[in-house]
């Protein structure tokens, strides 16, 4: 993730956490011919960002992006739709900080406070995109 946010050049779908070959593909093919194509990790972060409306909270926002992914075929369980929200969220709320915070899920803070200092694991935990 750390990689990902440093990261300069999104032009291919697959530099970001959680989108393989066969996300890749979804999401093109089922964004093609509508007005807002979505081809590269850019479009992408675009997509996050033409989703938000005035007044909608960021748990809203992220459910939004998240049931968006899920109509271009991604599928829970299959995929890590919570890890590629996460991802792009976060990699938005650098270039406009206050869009996103895991703050907002309370389960999701706590847990990362009661690891910290913890050896257990390396991975970070994702919020739970609730819908």
């Amino acid at each position: 993730m750390t990689a990902f946010l440093h990261l300069k050049d999104l032009t291919d779908l697959t530099c970001i956490p959680g989108i393989g070959p066969v996300s890749k593909e979804a999401i093109i093919s089922s964004n093609k011919n509508k007005a807002m194509e979505c081809e590269t990790g850019y479009a992408l972060l675009g997509r996050f960002l033409a989703l938000k409306k005035q007044n909608m909270s960021v748990v809203d926002h992220a459910n939004a992006f998240f049931h968006w992914l899920e109509r271009c075929g991604l599928q829970h369980g299959h995929v890590n739709i919570h890890r590629i929200v996460h991802c792009v969220a976060e990699k938005a709320n650098l270039m406009m900080d206050g869009l996103y915070s895991t703050s907002a899920w309370p389960e999701f803070h706590a847990k990362k406070v009661a690891k910290v200092g913890s050896q257990s694991s390396q991975r970070s935990q994702e919020p739970v995109h609730k819908a």
